[in-house]
């Protein structure tokens, strides 16, 4: 017998109460990206893709912050499903204790030796050099970012994902405001081009993380305790934490180190594939923001039903989370191959004039488009190509019967 699906009853009223603020929290961290994209942009492409090749540093950062916060988020959401706000505050000083060393570490060699981690990503001496003012400008807010994730992932999972949710977007927002100031001089400023936007992500991390810490001091919050931060949890607490965290940390590190692998391989194919990388991973980001949601939804609704110990809900409610989670997949990935198939059809129609052959044999391609070389024999069949990335290139054809480059 079918069933069919009402969105008024408990499971989808309390989803909703979870997905929609951590997808919008989601949506506006991708419209930053964006929006330092399009600003940027609009100074060189050497900015533009310098920023996105530093922004790896920030996103390797990441995997160690998630995976963390994701660890105390599952124990606090379990805790806090018990009433048990005494188990969570010797969690989380676990969770904030271990951030602040991976983010520390970041903090320093982002601070005093970020030439040597462009050259990670990429050996092209103009973006090394744009991209380590960046990192040297931005390195505070890896620190700041580190403590205030475990501020969010607290009030999150302790019954206010709203105001997570609120903190973070405010912050995203006045990073937008401040990037177009400082990036453009705007209001008096000083146009500080790359530096301006590593200046704007400093000062919005500052506000988050005194909101974030100011909302866990209000009467009736669970808070953070900085005089526990090198104290023990206990040995039952402390083991169950790494059971949960280390396994998804695990997961995370080996997703995110192939991906940054990705970006290495396009740091190394020169600006313009840099550039076309970052937009494409912003227009992915922006898409996947529900993915995210649901994801993040969805680990603080079980979990608060496993500490309650209403493990049948809480399978059932898995259950359907599983269904809706493949649903939100399909829909999503139809997304972007409707988008793909859009732009092969836009490009198919408006590409590059086909090349005009002159008595020579040679011919010439528009200057600046996607092309390659191709080495033709007598029968003008080809023998071999190279790609060109954003360059002008030729047909290479016979002369008087030879093959010659």
């Amino acid at each position: 017998m079918k069933t069919r699906m009402n969105f008024k009853d408990e499971f989808y009223q309390k989803l909703k109460l979870l997905v929609l603020p951590i997808a919008i929290q989601n949506f506006m961290l991708a419209l930053v990206s964006a929006t330092d994209a399009i600003m940027l942009g609009w100074i060189d492409q050497t900015s533009l893709s310098a920023v996105s090749l530093a922004g790896q540093v920030q996103f390797v950062l990441s995997l160690f912050i998630s995976g963390i916060a994701a660890g105390a988020g599952i124990m606090a959401a379990q805790y806090w499903g018990k009433q048990d706000a005494a188990s969570i505050e010797k969690v989380i000083p676990i969770a904030l204790r271990t951030n602040l060393l991976f983010s520390g570490l970041f903090t320093i060699l982002a601070g005093f030796c970020p030439e040597m981690l462009m050259r990670i990503f990429t050996n092209d001496a103009a973006l090394v050099a744009s991209g380590s003012q960046y990192l040297r400008a931005v390195a505070l807010s890896y620190v700041l970012c580190g403590i205030s994730q475990v501020y969010l992932i607290l009030l999150k999972n302790t019954g206010h994902a709203a105001v997570s949710s609120r903190i973070s977007s405010t912050a995203v927002v006045l990073n937008i405001i401040l990037n177009a100031i400082l990036i453009y001089g705007l209001c008096g400023a000083p146009a500080l081009g790359i530096r301006g936007a590593a200046y704007a992500t400093v000062a919005a991390r500052v506000v988050e993380l005194i909101w974030a810490y100011l909302e866990t001091k209000k009467p009736e919050r669970v808070r953070i305790l900085w005089n526990r931060l090198f104290s023990s949890a206990g040995k039952i607490l402390s083991e169950d934490f790494w059971r949960y965290t280390l396994p998804v940390l695990a997961a995370s590190l080996v997703w995110g180190i192939a991906y940054v692998l990705y970006s290495v391989i396009m740091g190394h194919m020169g600006s313009d594939a840099v550039a076309a990388n970052s937009i494409t991973s912003i227009a992915k980001s922006l898409l996947s923001c529900l993915i995210r949601g649901v994801s993040g939804g969805a680990g603080v609704l079980i979990g608060n039903l496993l500490g309650a110990n209403e493990l049948e809900k809480a399978r059932e409610y898995g259950g359907r989370l599983s269904h809706l989670s493949i649903a939100i997949g399909i829909v999503t990935g139809g997304l972007l191959m409707l988008i793909f198939l859009i732009l092969m059809v836009r490009d198919g129609r408006a590409g590059p004039e086909p090349p005009v052959r002159p008595a020579d044999g040679m011919a010439h391609p528009p200057a600046g488009s996607l092309t390659e070389i191709v080495l033709l024999n007598e029968e003008d069949q080809a023998l071999s190509s190279w790609t060109l990335y954003g360059k002008t290139g030729m047909v290479i054809g016979r002369d008087s019967g030879e093959n010659q480059v």
